[in-house]
């Protein structure tokens, strides 16, 4: 067990969504970067990969974290060809946590069990909220129902360290509002 000063991680950014939410101050690339043929996936994990080579040598990671934007949109092989060279070149440690961000919905988890083959072991379900309104003020293209889905194929995909990611504060929600949408859940 390591502990935390001598603690190494990594955090991959992922700049790419196939549409940009309002309340996201993150860099990011939406739309015709995301797929069809004006994508920047392929082109950014090629240069992702040169520059995991450039700045390796300070491992071991005792954790990797792969957020965004949306990097479930990468392919399972383009996220194996991450990690491989994340471990190539700076090394991940035995038992690290591995974390990839994914969006609710089959249009936006990506290969889940291809993920977990390529070594991620931590889901991170940007769900926001439950609430249809809510979800919608966000600027989200998913229901609560591909929420309910997405955990579901995380644990049939091997996943057993799953989180889901909630907002408090969203405009027009309460805490009482907050509580009574918990208790229901």
């Amino acid at each position: 067990m390591t502990s935390p000063s001598s603690a190494r991680g990594l955090y991959v950014h992922f700049p790419i969504c196939l549409s940009v939410c309002p309340y996201c101050d993150f860099v990011v690339a939406g739309g015709s970067a995301a797929r069809g043929p004006a994508s920047l996936v392929a082109a950014f994990v090629d240069a992702l990969a040169t520059e995991i080579e450039l700045r390796g040598r300070a491992g071991p990671l005792d954790t990797v974290y792969i957020g965004g934007g949306t990097p479930s949109l990468m392919s399972a092989v383009q996220v194996d060809r991450l990690l491989t060279r994340v471990d190539l070149h700076f090394g991940i440690a035995t038992g690290a946590e591995v974390t990839i961000e994914a969006n609710p919905g089959e249009a936006q988890r990506g290969d889940l069990g291809g993920f977990h083959a390529a070594g991620v072991n931590r889901l991170s379900i940007g769900a926001q909220s439950f609430e249809p309104g809510e979800l919608r003020r966000l600027g989200r293209s998913h229901g609560p129902r591909d929420i309910v889905e997405t955990m579901t194929a995380a644990r049939a995909a091997g996943f057993d360290n799953v989180n889901v990611d909630l907002m408090f504060a969203i405009p027009g929600q309460s805490l009482e509002s907050w509580r009574r949408r918990s208790a229901r859940r």
